[in-house]
């Protein structure tokens, strides 16, 4: 399982008011209606600061990874009802910190976590929902994730693992927020650049330009209706990357798996934890300035899946 001080601002959609046509500027507003806000998080290790509750429907989270040394991504866990964060640091928490010391210590292999988890976790894990669009960012980089929030209790948290292996979430960087029955009428974005994950491993149909771009993500499905890949992460890249590094440190399950410092300048992206999230589509933003890049996704088999590009 892959499972910052933050400061969270949720900002509005402007509505642009002027002269001219009043049916241009109700075009305009209702463009402008339909983008889906964004809240800004400020991350620092290891903490969240947020608001309390937020509407419901497609949001976007604007990741700042500024004021951290390490890197850092932001999850969202949807809980069931009842269920709040003493519950998860009570009883999530403490199975997963003994799984992964177990990992480090030899007693367990990475195919027998599944088989641990089932014994230590109670049985309100398995009604757990992970919101499924996130991505890790570097220090001193920036990106944004759109996804859909139903309404629920849910936990925002970082499962990259400190120097010593330890969770960021056991370091604290984990905080309860409300999303609201009412609705904010935003709707799903519309991305600059697409990226298709399937048998044949990063598939993309145009180039990519400098700038701020809204990449969307198509997670195909084999035979079986299971994903081929379920990450898609933009990194630095120069003629020393060892992908074969990346690879294997991009698996949670490994004993040094997200474990900081990471081998590489992480941009961001977007991961589905291995089910499909609001029709096979991930949403995430980057902005790319020129230079040496790659996409790079976690493949189970060990071989690395990457493609390289530059922007002039």
């Amino acid at each position: 399982m892959r499972f910052f001080t933050v400061y969270f601002i949720i900002v509005l959609p402007v509505l642009i008011l002027g002269c001219g046509n009043s049916g241009d500027q109700n075009e305009s507003q209702n463009m402008e209606q339909s983008s889906p806000p964004v809240i800004e998080v400020l991350a620092a290790d290891y903490a969240f600061q947020a608001p309390d509750t937020i509407q419901s429907g497609w949001t976007t989270l604007r990741l700042i990874n500024e004021r951290g040394m390490e890197i850092h991504e932001l999850g969202l866990a949807k809980l069931p009802n009842g269920k709040h964060l003493n519950d998860y640091m009570n009883d999530i928490m403490p199975a997963w910190e003994t799984i992964l010391q177990q990992l480090q210590d030899g007693e367990i292999e990475a195919s027998e976590i599944g088989s641990s988890a089932y014994e230590l976790l109670p049985d309100w894990n398995s009604d757990i929902a992970y919101v499924k669009s996130r991505g890790m960012v570097s220090p001193g980089h920036t990106t944004e994730n759109s996804m859909y929030l139903e309404p629920g209790t849910y936990m925002i948290e970082c499962w990259v693992k400190d120097a010593n292996g330890r969770i960021h979430i056991s370091n604290g960087m984990i905080r309860e927020i409300t999303v609201l029955e009412e609705q904010n009428g935003s709707s799903a974005p519309t991305s600059d650049y697409s990226i298709s994950l399937s048998e044949q491993g990063i598939q993309t149909t145009e180039e990519i330009s400098d700038g701020k771009q809204l990449i969307s993500v198509d997670f195909e499905l084999n035979e079986e209706g299971q994903l081929y890949y379920d990450d898609v992460h933009l990194i630095r890249a120069n003629n020393e990357t060892d992908f074969a590094s990346i690879n294997e440190w991009m698996g949670w399950y490994q004993v040094g798996g997200l474990r900081a410092p990471a081998p590489a300048e992480f941009l961001g992206g977007a991961d589905v934890y291995g089910s499909l999230p609001y029709g096979g589509e991930a949403y995430f933003t980057v902005d790319i300035e020129p230079g040496e890049y790659a996409w790079v996704v976690h493949s189970p088999a060990e071989e690395p899946v990457f493609e390289r590009f530059t922007i002039e």
